[in-house]
């Protein structure tokens, strides 16, 4: 049958309407991407992070380093150890060796002193290597000298402070020491006849004074020295009348 001329040339719509994959893909709606490519997404971002070589190197120059310090620390240690250990052993013997000594030494004092005991009378006392009596009995300076002499001894000659001390320890009330001036006023001299010095003086106050007494009943005033054990350690000393009846302190070597 003849087609109508107006329809020739007017194309098909069952014919030629074509939809390309392009088209398809562009129009269709977004599909769900497969599995395997979430897998491999997932695999990258596991995977386990690469250190730098830097940090390698650090570790590796770390580890060197320990390698080599630890044992010269240790070689240091023993070194010092070792030194103290003979350092102490040093010590150690001379310790031995002061007590060996100290021990000789404290044997010799105890000879000497036993030596010096035996050699002091009954009821001396000892000090500095001599012999002390504090007497009981009172008498004039002239009388007390001559007891001393009588018993081996003599006045006592006080030549330092520590002697000083002892006497203080012992001796109570007043007592005659080997002082006078009664040669020379102002002259001050032990029984030896040795003169005063100048480091060894423990008068009291302004003493000497030379009081010649109430009324001038003494014009020779005091030449006679005395021990007042009731004053201070340090200037205990006074002049009196020699013929005032005191203790006495002898001394003998």
């Amino acid at each position: 049958m003849a087609q109508d001329p107006i329809y020739a040339n007017t194309p098909s719509t069952s014919t030629n309407v074509r939809y390309t994959s392009k088209d398809h893909h562009a129009d269709a709606p977004h599909e769900n991407v497969p599995d395997s490519a979430h897998s491999a997404n997932n695999s990258s971002d596991l995977q386990t992070p690469v250190c730098p070589r830097s940090t390698w190197l650090v570790l590796v120059a770390c580890t060197l380093l320990l390698v080599i310090v630890i044992p010269v620390i240790v070689y240091c240690t023993r070194q010092k150890q070792a030194a103290l250990e003979i350092q102490l052993s040093a010590a150690e013997r001379e310790l031995h060796e002061l007590k060996a000594r100290n021990v000789k030494d404290i044997t010799d004092l105890q000879k000497q002193f036993e030596a010096i005991a035996k050699h002091c009378a009954s009821g001396w006392k000892i000090f500095n290597g001599k012999c002390y009596c504090f007497s009981t009995d009172m008498k004039n300076w002239t009388e007390s000298r001559d007891a001393c002499v009588t018993m081996g001894g003599h006045l006592v000659i006080i030549e330092s402070a520590e002697e000083l001390y002892f006497l203080k320890k012992h001796g109570m009330g007043s007592n005659w020491i080997g002082l006078t001036d009664s040669v020379k006023e102002g002259d001050w001299r032990w029984v030896d006849n040795t003169p005063l010095s100048d480091s060894s003086r423990f008068w009291y106050g302004k003493e000497p004074d030379n009081w010649k007494g109430d009324k001038v009943i003494h014009p020779e005033g005091e030449d006679c020295a005395q021990m007042d054990f009731t004053r201070p350690y340090y200037g205990n000393w006074l002049d009196a009348f020699c013929d005032s009846h005191k203790k006495m302190i002898c001394e003998s070597k």
